[in-house]
């Protein structure tokens, strides 16, 4: 009787819980519960948070040029857009070929000589041209600069504002869904109790007349030799699979984020270029710098012979009389390539090696000159001779042209005259000029030296920088209209590459050190 009274009691307060659930539901348009707060909300603010970063950065990128242009003020020409603009580099190859004209006609002629009259009508009216292209340059850049900085800032608060709609939207939803599930929880808890004492009210009933069993032993219980859980070997073998899954996975993760250049395939794919070598890591206490001349028969002196004779291969008809070593970032190892190349050079030929990176010079330093040596800088100013400003290398045929003292604005020391003087002396008194630049993502020195050389040779280390660095620095080179001899690979991890690339695949495997050398041997092995 008291199971029936109790029945009556919690079945009406089900019947309310449920229909207060279901009058909730009906009031609030709510169709999917478990859906409430994810599904299209949950992605739709997940791409309006991404599109917010890349509009974000997007503004920060055009904003840091818009800053450039404001700060430049009258000084645009300082600006590396200005610099290299094709109109204005040809006007300036314009205005430098007058003044050439004005100076020789001068040795000749009096200033009131009609020629020399022209002559001046000539330069002024190319520096006009100058000035015009400069202007005109300027105009440009600024309203492009101006509009796209414009155009960032509307699509990033445009963004922001479709967010945060959106955060507020799924709030609300987020509060329903409390309310919801405050309810649900209501109407099971009274569904259980309900249930409960209906099963309980059954059996009770069911069980009135029935008398009880006695009770009997079965089968005595007897202790197990071995515990049933838990399955040691099972749970090694499911952690054995689990761990090689991951391991996998984490793998390819770390491949798939990898964007570095790794193989001279990559290199020919993604930079567009060919390959001139392949150089191994330099491993041990040999100095770079000496390593050709130090281990002749290692595997990075047969990779700079390779490189050698690509340069050689790439201008038959008209050999190269002045090339440029430059790379994408510092630390790229373009100061040993270029050291190593020339030693290599002057086996055969009366080379010289010229240190044009004024920012960081490092080759007088790695042949024992002190930082004050006269040098380039020197020749160039005239303020010292050639005998004094460069010394040859014993026991080969090299001669090194240090950096000399720093001057306070080296891209003026490059973009003089002088120095256009003093490369054409250089590429008259030896066969091979071999010229150390700085690199093109820092500053546009390189670019300014190559223009006057006959080619260049990109540095690329292997496994380290992105090929979007190296891919922007040969573009600005193109934009040059410089002519790219190749790429040297430096610094990759031949055994490595080995095993994961198959990059040299059977080097180890088949003996060819035996033949070719070891990456730092002086003398190779004989063969047995």
């Amino acid at each position: 009787d008291w199971l029936a009274e109790r029945l009556g009691g919690l079945r009406k307060k089900l019947d309310a819980s449920e229909r207060a659930l279901q009058q909730y539901r009906e009031r609030e348009h709510i169709v999917d519960a478990k859906g409430l707060a994810q599904g299209g909300a949950s992605q739709r603010l997940g791409d309006l948070s991404k599109a917010q970063i890349e509009a974000r950065q997007r503004r920060n990128e055009a904003e840091i040029r818009y800053n450039q242009v404001r700060a430049a003020k009258d000084n645009y020409e300082s600006l590396p857009a200005i610099a290299n603009n094709p109109n204005v580099l040809r006007m300036r190859d314009a205005e430098s070929d007058a003044e050439k004209k004005r100076s020789e006609l001068s040795k000749r002629y009096g200033k009131e000589h009609p020629r020399m009259v022209a002559a001046e009508a000539d330069v002024r009216s190319a520096r006009a041209n100058v000035r015009d292209a400069v202007r005109r340059a300027v105009e440009t850049m600024v309203a492009s600069v101006t509009k796209e900085y414009e155009a960032a800032k509307a699509n990033e608060a445009a963004i922001d504002r479709t967010l945060a709609q959106a955060k507020s939207e799924i709030q609300s939803m987020n509060r329903k869904e409390y309310e919801l599930s405050v309810l649900e929880r209501d109407a099971a808890s009274n569904r259980q109790l309900y249930d409960m004492f209906l099963g309980r009210f059954k059996e009770t009933n069911a069980a009135a007349d029935m008398q009880s069993t006695i009770g009997r032993i079965v089968d005595p219980a007897i202790p197990s030799s071995a515990p049933f859980a838990p399955n040691k070997k099972r749970a090694v073998q499911i952690a054995i699979v689990l761990g090689l899954a991951l391991g996998m996975m984490l793998a390819l993760l770390i491949e798939r984020l990898d964007n570095t250049i790794k193989t001279s395939a990559e290199v020919e794919s993604k930079l567009g270029l060919p390959v001139l070598a392949t150089l191994p890591v330099i491993r041990g206490k040999v100095k770079p710098e000496h390593h050709f001349a130090e281990n002749t028969h290692s595997i990075f002196s047969e990779a700079i012979r390779t490189a050698r004779t690509g340069v050689l291969l790439s201008a038959i008809d008209e050999p190269h009389k002045a090339i440029v070593i430059t790379s994408s970032v510092p630390g790229e190892g373009k100061t040993t390539f270029a050291v190593n190349l020339a030693l290599a050079f002057a086996q055969t030929k009366r080379v010289v090696l010229v240190d044009a990176d004024m920012r960081r010079p490092s080759i007088g330093k790695a042949f024992g000159k002190e930082p004050t040596a006269p040098g380039l800088s020197n020749l160039v100013s005239g303020t010292s001779p050639a005998q004094e400003c460069m010394f040859r290398v014993d026991e080969s045929e090299l001669y090194v042209l240090p950096a000399g003292v720093i001057p306070p604005n080296p891209l003026e020391l490059l973009l003089s005259k002088r120095f256009e003087d003093t490369l054409h002396k250089l590429m008259s008194m030896f066969d091979m000029v071999i010229v150390d630049s700085p690199p093109v993502q820092m500053v546009s020195d390189a670019m300014v030296i190559a223009r006057r050389c006959t080619g260049l040779v990109y540095v690329v280390k292997a496994d380290d920088v992105p090929y979007q660095v190296a891919r922007n620095g040969v573009k600005r080179v193109r934009q040059s209209l410089v002519n790219i001899i190749g790429v040297a690979l430096n610094q990759l991890d031949f055994e490595r590459a080995d095993r994961y690339y198959g990059e040299y695949t059977g080097y180890a495997k088949y003996g060819y050190r035996r033949y070719y050398g070891s990456y730092n041997a002086k003398k190779p092995k004989q063969a047995a």
